[in-house]
């Protein structure tokens, strides 16, 4: 396996091993889902931005592999 590649790797499994956890965090309700309209919109809100984020990270990811494999 190429450095660029184990790096890109190591990079998408912190991403989305973060992202996992503040799932948990956050999605953790005693009593489960919320039937406040208002709260489930500020949670789809909250999880869209956190997809967001990931997908960041994933990009970030990708253009280290690219320059790493450019340049060796």
């Amino acid at each position: 396996m190429s450095k660029a590649t184990l790096l890109d790797s190591r990079i998408k499994q912190y991403a989305y091993r973060e992202t996992a956890q503040i799932y948990r965090d956050i999605g953790a309700s005693p009593d489960g889902l919320s039937t406040d309209p208002v709260e489930i919109i500020c949670w789809r809100e909250v999880y869209f931005y956190l997809e967001k984020c990931t997908d960041a990270c994933e990009h970030v990811a990708d253009v280290v592999e690219q320059i790493v494999m450019k340049n060796s």
